[in-house]
């Protein structure tokens, strides 16, 4: 597919004219400038921070502050701090807080030690306490819990096992 482009001269040639910019025309009033002029606020303060250091002085924030805006100029404190940080003013050293002033500290507790995962296994013949501090063998239990089941109940157990030891007295 051919197309054919017509190019008409005159309707599409632009000519530098047409972009060129005009220059303002100077005003005959010079001693009232058309628009105000752009402080460098930063430029204002750097000045303004030489002028205390030359004099000796730590420059301040709130100084340099308070000296521009007599001048005219309203800029922020924090502003103020940046630019001087950037100049390499160090800011004022803050006291460390004396040892009174600090919460005691507790002392470390010990190290929890692991409990075991389950009780130790009970061992055949180990002796097991009894009710007044008396020790019992495994066969012993064993041998009583066969003797309740043949009376019927421990209590029918004890009151035999008594009347045993009375009888034998």
């Amino acid at each position: 597919m051919d197309y054919e482009v017509e190019n008409d001269a005159s309707e599409s040639q632009v000519t530098v004219d047409d972009y060129a910019q005009v220059a303002p025309e100077p005003q005959a009033d010079a001693d009232e400038p058309s628009e105000p002029v752009k402080l460098n606020k930063s430029a204002e303060i750097r000045a303004e921070a030489s002028r205390v250091l030359e004099d000796g002085g730590h420059p301040r924030p709130v100084e340099i502050v308070r000296a521009l805006e007599e001048r005219g100029i309203s800029v922020a404190p924090a502003q103020v701090s940046i630019v001087l940080k950037k100049m390499g003013v160090q800011g004022r050293t803050r006291r460390k807080k004396t040892s009174s002033a600090k919460p005691p500290q507790r002392p470390a507790l010990p190290p929890v030690p692991e409990k075991p995962l389950s009780a130790p296994p009970v061992v055949a013949n180990r002796p097991q306490p009894g009710p007044a501090g008396e020790t019992f063998t495994i066969e012993q239990l064993i041998a009583a819990k066969t003797f309740v089941g043949e009376v019927g109940s421990p209590r029918q157990a004890i009151a035999l096992l008594e009347a045993l030891d009375r009888i034998l007295e």
